[in-house]
């Protein structure tokens, strides 16, 4: 056997026909099932659609006769001979297009049968949420923010401006307690009008050759009825008791392959501060994995603090990330502000740390609109995400990024000094 480079791929086939016709209801079969389990493989797959296969790539360099392994999941019906640890990478965990490659990126679980699928209690995760109590409103009257919107003539034509606007993705996640339709009568004559973004945005061009004005719209949704009537006289919102749709939509997020994606990530800025503080860094890593669903091409992006290095004050993890993402470099195509389909550098992603964000930090990933943010070390001294203040709970913050703490110390992070404070 050769020795296999990082990413070397190979597909085997999964379908087996029975009757005449190809269908879901195809059985599936896969030489792949006769890999044995490892919790550090060397190999990782996913589904080809488009070749009917399952196409398996190394995560790794592979030397001659090393028995090549998957990972069945974190919830095991025997007893794991090869309990999880944390090897160095003998090189880079990014393949070619620049994205990490673990043993379960784009494992389709739903098409394995034979993996378990197990759905994660909050209180069973290797990590814990930090509330973000957000100073809402008081009884000195309601919030808003100013977005843009247009009033619809016809009602004809509602519907295709409604598809228009979720194919376009210009909406903002900070409006999405705010329903899309406002109807009210304005002298005598009823209105329909159709929100289409936050005003800090420009003005978005309509295909009906509409003009877009700027409104006011709740920065918050309802959070009692009594809320509901008032806040739809200025725009019509939701409303949810606290914190209800997060905990419905968490429910359904803590399968075991989403798991293994954060432990995957933990395990690589573990790996990085070890080997920036052998440097002579500080031991702060930032990491931005590669999207779990495989839907979109964003790529993966790490960075450590440089302040000792540079002896620059800006020298942040937080901050030096930000700047390879927004400026990757001449040859980077596409640039990152589009991949992710808005013109902010963060949004929906998950961004992992080894230290708590300082404040400025935080601010920049408000900015960035992170959607949230995995530390292992808190800094009580300098932390904005509930160190010495909590940025994301202010009250005149634009964007609110959940905060998490891992809570499960990888054997890497004994040895990486978390009394940094700074």
């Amino acid at each position: 056997m050769e020795r296999w480079a990082y990413g070397t791929c190979f597909r085997i086939r999964y379908w087996f026909h029975y009757g005449i016709e190809w269908s879901e209801n195809s059985l599936k079969i896969l030489t792949g099932s006769l890999f044995n389990h490892s919790s550090n493989p060397n190999v990782t797959y996913n589904l080809d659609n488009t070749h009917a296969c399952i196409k398996f790539m190394t995560s790794r360099i592979v030397q001659p006769e090393e028995e090549l392994c998957i990972y069945y999941g974190h919830s095991l019906w025997f007893d794991d001979a090869d309990p999880l640890s944390i090897e160095p990478f003998e090189g880079t965990p990014f393949n070619q297009e620049g994205t990490y490659v673990s043993g379960l990126e784009d494992l389709e679980m739903d098409l394995l049968p034979d993996s378990p699928i197990r759905f994660y209690l909050e209180k069973e995760l290797p990590f814990k949420k930090v509330s973000v109590v957000v100073e809402d409103e008081d009884g000195d009257g309601i919030e808003t923010v100013d977005a843009w919107v247009i009033d619809i003539p016809n009602n004809n034509d509602i519907a295709q401006l409604i598809v228009w606007l979720k194919v376009s993705e210009i909406q903002h996640e900070s409006l999405k307690h705010a329903k899309h339709i406002r109807k009210i009568n304005k002298g005598g004559s009823n209105i329909t009008s159709l929100l289409l973004t936050v005003a800090d945005a420009p003005a978005p061009i309509i295909p009906t050759g509409l003009i877009p004005y700027v409104t006011k719209v709740p920065r918050y949704p309802a959070r009692t009825l009594e809320q509901a009537k008032i806040k739809a006289t200025i725009w019509p919102v939701l409303y949810e008791s606290r914190d209800h749709r997060q905990v419905q939509e968490e429910k359904k997020r803590w399968t075991g392959q989403t798991v293994q994606w954060f432990r995957d990530a933990i395990n690589i800025i573990c790996i990085e501060a070890k080997r920036v503080q052998a440097l002579g860094e500080l031991p702060i890593v930032s990491y931005v994995p590669a999207p779990l669903d495989g839907t979109s091409e964003a790529r993966a992006f790490i960075a450590h603090d440089t302040r000792k290095s540079t002896k620059h004050p800006l020298g942040h993890s937080v901050f030096n990330l930000v700047r390879t993402i927004g400026d990757p470099g001449p040859t980077a195509e596409p640039s990152a502000s589009n991949e992710n389909g808005q013109n902010y550098l963060l949004t929906s992603r998950t961004l992992f740390t080894t230290h708590e964000p300082c404040v400025s930090c935080s601010m920049a990933l408000v900015h960035s609109r992170v959607k949230e943010i995995i530390y292992i070390h808190p800094m009580s001294l300098t932390g904005g995400c509930g160190g010495v203040t909590c940025i994301p709970a202010l009250k005149n913050i634009n964007h609110r990024f959940q905060i998490w703490k891992w809570t499960e110390m990888p054997p890497e992070s004994e040895e990486i000094c978390s009394s940094v404070d700074a």
